[in-house]
C-alpha cells in the first residue's frame, strides 16, 4: 500500500466501492422517476452518466441531462456547514467544465454523502424492512456558481443545499422544465 491507499474490500478499494454505491443509488433513484441512464463513460469531459427522460414534453422529446457523480464518507471532503448546507471540494478542472456556458447538454453535480468513517459493509444494509443504505445525495447547478478559481488553484468549493435533495420528484420536474424549452431557474 502508498501513503493514503486505503486497503481492498473483496478487491474494491473502498474508493472503487463508493463510485459504485453512488452509481447504484443515482440508477434507483432515476429508474424511480421513470427515466434511464447512459452508460457510464471515464470522466474525461466533465461528466460520467446522462440522465434521459422517455416522454414528450411541450417542446422537445426525451430531454436529458448530464451528471457528474462524486461520492465521499470523508468529512473534510464534505464538510456540514452550520446552517445544515454542505461544502464540497471539487477539483478545478471539472468545475470549469461543469460552467462552462457552451456546453450542449445542461450538467449538475450530484454528490452522495456517506456517514463519516463509515465502510463499504455500512453502505447497504439488511434490516426487517429491506435494504437500506445510509447517506443523502445532494445536486448543485453549475450555473448557479459565480466563483472563478484563481489561477493555480487546485480545488474550487461549491455549495451543496441540504434542501436539494436529488431523488425522482426533483428529477421528474428538471426534466420537464428542460423538456418545456425551461432551463430550469
Amino acid at each position: 500500500m502508498h501513503g493514503s491507499e486505503e486497503p481492498p474490500y473483496c478487491g474494491l478499494t473502498p474508493s472503487a466501492a463508493k463510485e459504485q454505491v453512488s452509481l447504484g443509488w443515482l440508477t434507483l433513484v432515476t429508474s424511480a422517476a421513470g427515466c434511464s441512464l447512459s452508460d457510464p463513460r471515464t470522466d474525461y469531459n466533465g461528466w460520467d452518466v446522462t440522465v434521459f427522460s422517455h416522454a414528450e414534453y411541450r417542446r422537445f422529446t426525451e430531454p436529458g441531462f448530464d451528471v457528474q457523480l462524486k461520492a465521499t464518507s470523508s468529512a473534510s471532503v464534505a464538510r456540514r456547514l452550520s446552517n445544515g448546507d454542505f461544502s464540497f471540494s471539487l477539483d478545478t478542472s471539472t468545475y470549469q467544465k461543469l460552467r462552462n456556458p457552451k456546453r450542449y447538454n445542461r450538467a449538475l453535480l450530484v454528490v452522495l454523502i456517506l456517514p463519516p468513517g463509515s465502510g463499504p459493509a455500512d453502505w447497504a444494509v439488511r434490516d426487517e424492512s429491506g435494504l437500506r443504505s445510509p447517506g443523502i445525495m445532494l445536486w448543485s447547478d453549475p450555473l448557479d456558481w459565480t466563483a472563478e478559481p484563481a489561477d493555480g488553484q487546485g480545488s474550487v468549493t461549491v455549495t451543496l443545499g441540504r434542501n436539494d435533495h436529488f431523488d425522482p420528484e426533483f428529477i421528474q420536474k428538471f426534466m420537464k422544465e428542460l423538456g418545456d424549452g425551461g432551463s430550469w431557474r
